[in-house]
């Protein structure tokens, strides 16, 4: 908002554009979603932390009722506001990262429960990159368990052990490995089925061949 000052000297007139900065209130924080990224700058970071804060919240909520696409897009919102704010201090990079790193461990875990491994590996992947909090070990606990979801079994195993160093529950941790170990052995059992069922074709091709010759022989 633009506020025009006239202050009278001696028979002239000096015009001031005094800009009035505007505090956010709970009401205002609702048309934060229709700024554009240009007009988001102009507020202060603590401004716009409050909105990413309450956009976590409502997705936290939204993940409590198991709507977790709701959850998703409230999740991603926030971080794209805080990821496209250039307005900041190194205090409020550090405040940043912070919160950033919950909402991606947040965001990992609704990619788990809607099945897309490869998703959720890449929130933990962001997500550890910023500065490790108290967050980092369920960051590592569901990057184990998105790895498990995709076959990938050894960097499973090696990020639970991350995720126990990191202050982890051990018996969750525990738990985990066991499945991974479980769902190891299960694959290589398919495995195992699978080529049993490939060289059992092979053989019945080879004895159909073979009657299909001794047939011939018998015509001749």
């Amino acid at each position: 908002m633009v506020c025009h000052c006239v202050f009278e000297f001696i028979g002239s007139s000096l015009i001031f554009n005094v800009r009035v900065v505007k505090f956010l209130t709970p009401e205002m924080l609702l048309e934060v979603s229709n700024m554009s990224r240009n007009e988001r700058n102009q507020l202060t970071f603590s401004q716009l932390n409050i909105v990413a804060k309450n956009l976590r919240t409502t997705g936290n909520t939204h993940y409590n009722l198991k709507n977790y696409s709701k959850a998703i897009r409230a999740y991603r919102r926030a971080i794209d506001y805080l990821e496209n704010f250039w307005n900041v201090t190194d205090k409020d990079v550090e405040e940043r990262a912070k919160v950033l790193e919950s909402i991606y461990c947040n965001l990992a875990i609704c990619y788990i429960k809607l099945g897309k491994a490869p998703q959720a590996c890449n929130a933990c992947k962001v997500g550890l990159a910023q500065v490790v909090t108290s967050h980092d070990d369920k960051l590592y606990f569901r990057y184990a368990h998105a790895k498990m979801m995709l076959g990938d079994y050894n960097e499973a195993l090696r990020l639970v052990g991350d995720a126990e160093k990191a202050g982890a529950v051990k018996n969750a941790c525990k738990h985990l490995r066991q499945q991974i170990f479980q769902e190891r052995k299960e694959s290589k059992g398919r495995e195992k089925a699978m080529c049993s069922k490939m060289m059992k074709g092979m053989d019945e091709d080879k004895d159909t061949e073979a009657n299909a010759e001794e047939e011939n022989d018998k015509e001749v």
